[in-house]
């Protein structure tokens, strides 16, 4: 359990996430990627109910670079982040399968 200050810390790193990928915009947003990669990886880390426009932008990047691994690992991140935050939503499947496709194509490509 975290304590209240850790959980403080934790939803002002997603206010700065939110300003980031606001800042940056849907287009462009892949070019955080990276740094939200290493985030994730080294901290700080987000907790499980990060939005979901955190994974599309290391999605994003790892398609572009193929990362195979980091694309796997950000369909698992988005998974969790859409049942933390929106339940089990009708539309989760479709989208959660259209990402498993491209990281099928992804992995055909190697």
């Amino acid at each position: 359990m975290l304590s209240t200050v850790e959980n403080l810390d934790r939803e002002i790193l997603h206010l700065r996430i939110s300003e980031e990928l606001r800042a940056k915009g849907q287009k462009r947003r892949h070019e955080l990627g990276p740094r939200f990669y290493r985030m994730w990886k080294k901290g700080p880390k987000p907790g499980e109910w990060v939005g979901r426009g955190f994974w599309f932008a290391i999605l994003e990047w790892a398609e572009r670079e193929k990362k195979i691994d980091e694309f796997a690992e950000a369909i698992e991140g988005l998974r969790r982040s859409i049942r933390w935050n929106d339940g089990d939503p009708a539309w989760a499947p479709k989208l959660l399968g259209r990402y498993h496709e491209k990281l099928k194509k992804l992995r055909e490509r190697k």
